[in-house]
C-alpha cells in the first residue's frame, strides 16, 4: 500500500541517527531506533500512517505502533566468542528494535551494567573467574530490574534451585535451539 502524499517519511542516515515518521492525521511523530531495517516494521508504520493520512481514527493504532518501536536492550555474556556471535546474530534476525551488546566475562558485564540497565541479560553459566550464577547474584544485589536467561551445559538440581532463588526467568540447557532462544527472548522482553 503506497503512502498518501500527505504523509511524510523522514530519515537521517548518519550512524546513530533516528528515523522519524510524521503524518498530518496524527499530532506528532513516530520515532524508530537506528536499526529500523525490518521490512515488517516499515509495513506496520506505513499502514498506521496511511490510516492517519486518509482520516481514519488511528490514535490507538499509532500509540501501539510507537510502543512497538521502543528500543529494547540485551546484554549477552559468554566467554566463548563464537557463542556470543551466534546468539547475537540469532537475536538480531528476530527484531529490529533490540540494541544488543556483548561481554566476554562477568566482570566486563558488571562494568557495562554500571552505565545502563538492559531489559534482558543472556548469560552462560560456565565462565572463568565469575560464573553465570555469580553474575546474576551481583545483578540482583545491585537491584537492577532485568530479565535473565541462563544457558548451561551443566544441569543439576542444585543449580536449578539457585536459579529459582536468584529469580532467573529461563534456564536453557545447551545445545540451545536458536528458535527457542528467540522465542524466550521475545517473551522476556514483552513481559
Amino acid at each position: 500500500m503506497p503512502l498518501p502524499a500527505r504523509a511524510t517519511f523522514l530519515q537521517r542516515n548518519k550512524p546513530g541517527s533516528i528515523v522519524s515518521i510524521q503524518s498530518p492525521g496524527y499530532p506528532g511523530s513516530i520515532t524508530a531506533p537506528p536499526s529500523f531495517r525490518s521490512h515488517l516494521a516499515r509495513q506496520r508504520v506505513r499502514a498506521a500512517l496511511y490510516d492517519a493520512a486518509v482520516g481514519r481514527d488511528c490514535s490507538t493504532t499509532m500509540r501501539v505502533k510507537a510502543k512497538e518501536m521502543t528500543l529494547r536492550s540485551i546484554l549477552i555474556v559468554d566467554d566463548e566468542e563464537n557463542q556470543r556471535f551466534v546468539v547475537e546474530q540469532a537475536l538480531r534476525s528476530t527484531a529490529f528494535d533490540w540494541n544488543i551488546c556483548t561481554a566476554a566475562s562477568g566482570h566486563e558485564a558488571l562494568e557495562s551494567l554500571a552505565g545502563r540497565s538492559p531489559d534482558l541479560v543472556i548469560t552462560d553459566y560456565n565462565m572463568p573467574y565469575m560464573n553465570g550464577l555469580d553474575l546474576v547474584a551481583h545483578i540482583r544485589r545491585r537491584q537492577i530490574d532485568t530479565r535473565i536467561i541462563l544457558m548451561t551445559a551443566y544441569s543439576s538440581p542444585e543449580m536449578h534451585a539457585a536459579a529459582r532463588r536468584l529469580k532467573i526467568d529461563y534456564c536453557l540447557i545447551k545445545p540451545v535451539r536458536l528458535n527457542e532462544l528467540r522465542r524466550l527472548a521475545t517473551t522476556a522482553l514483552e513481559g
